[in-house]
This record gives C-alpha cells, structure tokens and sequence, in this order.
C-alpha cells in the first residue's frame, strides 16, 4: 500500500518535469536570482551598476517609487528614484540605458525610460524577466521586411507617450571622424532613430590593454558599432545581464530597443567613459568604442540581446583617395541596415572627401564605385561599377543627397525579399584634380519652335567650363513618328543625372525577379562626364516580370493593364541621345517645342 503514493509522486514530478520542458522559454540560465515585478514594492530599497567613468563598474542607490502595470501589451514598468555619485547633478544619464537593479540581492531589471526636461533622477525600469524574452526571438523565421514611418512621438513597450513625458533614454551616439561640415545632417537623421549624436574621437593611448579588453559584466559600458574602422559611428549603453554555464557568452542590455530592428547583425564591443556631460536638458556619458567582442543580434522592444565571440556582419569597404603624388586608404565597415546604411555610407564618404580636399581649395574628384555582389544561394559574384564626380564649387550637401539618390537603390535591391543577394564588399578609388575641371551645362537651343512626329530636331547645348567662356556642342535627335506628346521638352544633363530621373520616373524599369535581373537592373550606364539629351513621351508601356514591352498599342496595353498579370508595372516612354564628352558635367538645362501633327 506504501508503494502506491511514492508511484503517485513520482509519476506527478515526471509530469512537472516534462510539462516545464516543453512550457520552458529558450532562456539562458545566469545563475543570478531575479525578482519579477509583481513582488517589487514602492520603499524597497537596492542598488544600481553602472560606469560614471573609465571601465570602473560604480554602485548608485534605487529606491522604489511603484510599479506601472500594462503599461503595453503585457509589459509592466518599475519606477525608481536614483542618487549616488553624479546623479543629484545631472539626473538620468542617457548612457545608463541597461544599467542592472538590484533589490534584496535580486536582479529586478534595468534603466531604460526617463522624463523628458527635467533633471529628477526618476527611472523607469524595464523588468529583467520581459528582458529576458528577448532570447525567445532566437531561431524563429525572420518577418519580411516592411517601411515604417518615423513616428513624432516616443515608444515604451508598445504605447505611446509625448516627448515630455516618460521617454526611452537616448542612446548617446559617439560620432568620430567626421567632417564638422558633414556633422549637422548626419546628426539630424540620426536623432530621427532615437540616438543621441556627440562628436568623439577614439579612447587614445591612455587606455591599457587590460582595460580595452575587459570582459563584459553586468554594469559594463557597452558599445554597438554602426560604423567602424578609420571612421566610427557607436551607440554607447550599459549591460543588464550575462549568461553563464553554456550560455556564458549569452548579454543582455539597454533595457529597451535601440533602433527596434529585431533579427539583428550589430557589432558589439567594450566601451570607455571620459567623462559624464551634467545637462539641463539630456544629461550624457561621453565615450569610446574599445575591442571588438562578439555580436548584437537581437533589437526587441525589451532589450537588445547578443553573444561574445560571435562576429557580426557587416559590410567592409575599402576607400583609396589619390590627389598629386598623395595616396592614402581607408578601411571602413558598416552595419547592414536598409534604413541607415545610404546615410551612413554617403556622409562618411563625403567627410573622408571634404577631409582629404580641404588644403587644396578648389578641385575635382573623379569617383569609382565597385560593389561586390554575391548570389547567396550558389555563391556566384557580379561587381556592379558606377561612376561619380563631384566638383567643389558644387554643394557639399546636394552632393551627399546623390549620392544616397545613388546608393539607395542598391540596398532596396539586396535588402528584396524577391531576390536572395548580399554586398561583399565595396571598393571605391577617388582621384582627385586640384583644379575646378568641371564643365557647366548652361544652355540648350532648338532649330525649330514646333515639330511633328519624326523630325529630326537640332539641339544646341551650351557648355562653360570654370572661369572660361561657353563652348557649343551640337546634337540631333528624332522624335518618333508615333509620338503622342501635345508638347515635348528636351533636357540636357550628364548621363548620371539622366539616369536618375528614369529611376524616378520608370522605376518599373528596374525592378529585378533574379539574380541576373538584379545585375542588369544596376548595371546601368551612370557617367557624369557623359551628355545626355532626353525626354518623357506620351507611350504606354508594361514590365512583366523581367520582361520589357514598351510603346503598346492602346488595344493591347488596356489588355494587359486589365489582365492582373503577376508583377506587372507600368513603363514610361523615354528618348534619348548618349554623348561622350571629355569633361566631368553638371547642371540641367531643358527646351520645350509645340508638336503639329
């Protein structure tokens, strides 16, 4: 008979075990007690972890104010008041995003929300079992990709709040390297994904070897690296948790998201603090990347989650400047990112570029792009080349907003869901003459006023080179006997420019379904010392797929457009004159004529 209830026992711990199994979230198991927020009270009292300076790990006190629930879908916030060291100076310190909690001995979460203008050490404190959850993300198929819309308001586990109330705290954002030109709009757009942008430099000589390589700890200054190598972009925060036993590499930190991209690839690295910036409006920590650790692979609305020792993915990009007998490279790496890498990639081209031409004043580059593609399925490689130029006299600014016009449609490719395609790498060589050798487009002149369907009309196109007088190129170009336009305009611009506008114009064009696609589809003829005079006609086109069909009969475009074809987009009608020329050319002129029948 006593056998029965040691049978039942066991029987009912075994079922325990298994249903806890098969319940049990991917979690690693740190070791460390954790206490959920449903047992924290208002009056607890504990501590924080945290750097204030160099590497040096520093306590701060915490006292429980309460605990908002549902503050989101299934998310709760801890609110606590900070003092010790710095605190009562500057408030929360945007850089103590992640900063482990403890009460009674147990981690109860970390530093991650704030208010807005005003400097009371008030914190909000994401609980570390939603943090946790971030490792749940691990292994599940990653979600295609979508656009958002930057939102004008902050976010806190899914709710939102005004900018002064309770606002996730900035990541500060060290910036190193960067033109002071440059500087300002990079500055903006970053603000736009949450960071706060600091002008830095790198930690410099004064920091050992045994410090630059400390390992991570909970309270660790932590950077994830944008940009990296010759010129450095980090977000700089603090780590909340660290695994142990097999998960031992397995961190944790911030404490909210930092750019909310979920499956990530973000280099992760150690971090040391100069100083802390007292504010009235944000106070900050101001830092340095270190070494290089391991990888950031998850960006969740709870944390950011990673592993040491796991290396990340970035793009590496080789830069090679050449002006007179001066040659110097760089090497560069960026995160891929379809949102911020034509941001990140064409300011730091342009600063190396306003770095590199300042002594000689007036000049102009010649530029060469090679972008490596790779096909990820077979491994087969295409190198895309796409030339540039930029003339000093030209806006710094306009040519940084081409050259993102230029780079974007590259990462919109490789980041289709249509087509499975990486970016190696990317090579680029500037050659540099310093002296304006640019030719400005300052005229265009017709033979006619009016023309009828397959003339052949006489373009003049006047062009002056930099402190000199105009020279005159001559073109002819037919207008197709089946044009429909009641007016037509031809515009004379480089070939890049051209280009540019077909993009905007016939995107339908462009679009790619394969690899092979994708080639041709960015293997476009982009030549700024190249004239083109073109024009938009009145002509009913279609892309099927890969397939082009221009200039259908009203009959059969009505047919198709009618027909729901899979990926159809419409085509736009463009003719045009391709010229070589010897000079490096910018600037747009353009004519308009009646048509006659």
């Amino acid at each position: 008979m006593r056998l029965l209830p040691v049978l039942i026992f066991c029987f009912c711990a075994v079922c325990a075990i298994l249903l806890g199994a098969a319940g049990a979230s991917p979690i690693p198991d740190a070791g460390v007690p954790i206490m959920p927020a449903s047992e924290v009270k208002k009056g607890m009292q504990g501590y924080g972890l945290t750097v204030f300076e160099g590497s040096a790990i520093e306590r701060f006190n915490a006292e429980i104010v309460g605990v908002l629930y549902n503050t989101g879908a299934r998310s709760d916030l801890i609110l606590a008041r900070l003092s010790g060291g710095p605190l009562a100076e500057t408030g929360v310190i945007s850089g103590m995003s992640g900063s482990p909690v403890y009460i009674e001995g147990k981690l109860i979460g970390a530093v991650a929300y704030a208010w807005g203008m005003t400097k009371s050490a008030i914190a909000g404190i994401t609980p570390i079992q939603e943090m946790l959850d971030t490792f749940s993300f691990e292994g599940r198929p990653a979600p295609r990709p979508f656009k958002m819309e930057k939102a004008t308001n902050t976010e806190i586990n899914g709710l939102s709040y005004p900018q002064q109330g309770l606002n996730k705290v900035a990541t500060p954002l060290v910036i190193a390297g960067i033109h002071p030109e440059v500087y300002p709009q990079l500055a903006k757009a970053m603000e736009s994904e949450g960071f706060l942008p600091i002008p830095g430099g790198e930690a410099g000589s004064g920091v050992t070897a045994e410090q630059a390589n400390l390992r991570l700890a909970p309270g660790s200054a932590v950077g994830v690296q944008l940009v990296g190598g010759d010129i450095s972009m980090t977000g700089i925060g603090t780590v909340t948790w660290v695994g142990s036993g097999k998960d031992a590499n397995a961190v944790l930190a911030f404490g909210h998201p930092m750019m909310m991209r979920g499956d990530s690839s973000f280099p992760m690295t150690t971090a040391w603090i100069h100083t802390v910036m007292p504010s009235y409006n944000v106070s900050f920590k101001i830092g340095s990347s270190l070494a290089s650790v391991g990888a950031i692979q998850q960006d969740r609305a709870a944390a950011i989650g990673g592993r040491v020792g796991v290396p990340a993915d970035t793009i590496p990009v080789k830069l090679a400047f050449q002006i007179g007998d001066r040659n110097r490279g760089y090497t560069l790496s960026f995160i891929r990112d379809p949102q911020l890498f034509a941001r990140l990639f064409s300011s730091t081209v342009q600063s190396i570029i306003l770095e590199n031409s300042a002594q000689y004043g007036l000049i102009t580059l010649g530029i060469e792009y090679a972008f490596t593609l790779r096909e990820t399925k077979s491994g087969r490689r295409e190198t895309i080349r796409i030339k540039d130029g930029f003339a000093s006299l030209m806006s710094s600014a306009a040519w940084q907003a081409s050259l993102q016009a230029l780079v974007q449609p590259i990462m919109e490719a490789i980041f289709s869901e249509r087509v499975d395609a990486a970016i190696d790498d990317i090579a680029i060589t500037i050659t540099a003459l310093p002296e304006i050798a640019a030719v400005e487009i300052s005229g265009i002149a017709a033979d006619r006023k009016k023309v009828r369907p397959g003339d052949l009309v006489t373009l003049t196109v006047e062009l002056t080179p930099w402190h000199e007088k105009p020279f005159y190129e001559k073109v002819q170009i037919k207008v197709p006997e089946d044009t429909a336009n009641a007016k037509i305009f031809f515009i004379a611009s480089s070939t890049a420019a051209e280009r540019y506008w077909d993009r905007y114009f016939g995107e339908g064009k462009y679009d790619h379904y394969s690899f092979d696609s994708l080639v041709r589809a960015l293997s476009i003829n982009h030549d700024p010392t190249e004239l083109a005079i073109w024009t938009e006609l009145s002509q009913l086109g279609i892309v099927a797929g890969d397939e082009h069909l221009p200039n259908l009969p009203d009959s059969r475009f009505l047919m198709l457009a009618r027909s729901n074809t899979p990926r159809m987009r419409f085509l736009n009608g463009r003719l045009r004159s391709l010229n070589p020329t010897s000079h490096f050319l910018y600037g747009m002129q353009y004519v308009v004529l009646d048509m006659t029948e």
